[in-house]
């Protein structure tokens, strides 16, 4: 499993960066939202997907699913050093993927930058290797079994955000993620999981586990005393996922 890793060296800012790590959720976008969507073209067609207007939205290849972005301003932020992204991805008609990233940086278009940098290690590869081309080296296919039916796996990079230097050892918690999932039924069909992870001088701030955008209580309790890591000021893990197939 890859990681990718994202280090600051002012502790002001990675205590905001905590507190807004445990608040940011997908709204959908308001009046106030700025549309993101041509960074989000230029990233997706740098991949060889080419893609076509459709309103707000851009259709992911010919018959592709459609996607969109906005930035909107976590609230109690400074709008010069921090912004939130947010992508949806509409599967089909009815059924949408959301995520959300913050950014920070010196600049509002530095923190943009950095958005969307947690969006493409993270996300987008994912979201690329099981809905349009064939998975790259930025993703793991596995295939796990859970609730006792083998399912196919697309895993993402791992994300860390730091105030120091990370373990760049593979994190320990994913072993407990795979035998978590043996034991928890879930549907026919593909589904997304996002893990997110994060702790400040060894003391966990935040675990929240989702599946397909909502809550998914039984693996966040099952993950509960998983081997996370411990690292003096803050430290976050950020794993994507898709799962495929079931009966």
């Amino acid at each position: 499993m890859h990681a990718s890793s994202q280090r600051w060296g002012f502790d002001r800012v990675g205590r905001v960066w905590a507190c807004l790590c445990v608040c940011v959720m997908f709204p959908g976008p308001d009046m106030d939202a700025i549309p993101a969507s041509d960074p989000l073209r230029d990233l997706i067609e740098a991949h060889g997907v080419q893609c076509h207007e459709e309103g707000a939205w851009l259709r992911l290849g010919q018959t592709g699913p459609r996607a969109r972005a906005w930035y909107v301003q976590p609230s109690g932020t400074n709008p010069e050093q921090f912004v939130q992204l947010d992508v949806e991805v509409e599967l089909w008609a009815g059924r949408s993927l959301g995520e959300s990233f913050v950014g920070i940086g010196a600049s509002p278009t530095e923190a943009r930058q950095s958005a969307y940098q947690s969006f493409a290690a993270g996300s987008l590869h994912v979201l690329l290797g099981t809905l349009l081309i064939a998975p790259c080296e930025h993703i793991t296919v596995a295939e796990w079994n859970v609730g006792g039916i083998p399912r196919r796996v697309f895993l993402g990079q791992i994300v860390t955000r730091s105030m120091g230097e990370s373990d760049a050892s593979p994190p320990e918690w994913t072993d407990s993620l795979k035998g978590a999932l043996e034991s928890l039924p879930l549907t026919t069909g593909a589904h997304w999981l996002r893990i997110y992870f994060a702790q400040s001088d060894e003391e966990v701030m935040k675990l929240e586990v989702l599946l397909d955008n909502e809550e998914w209580p039984e693996l966040q309790a099952a993950l509960a005393n998983a081997p996370w890591p411990k690292a003096q000021g803050f430290l976050s893990h950020r794993l994507f996922l898709v799962l495929q197939g079931g009966r």
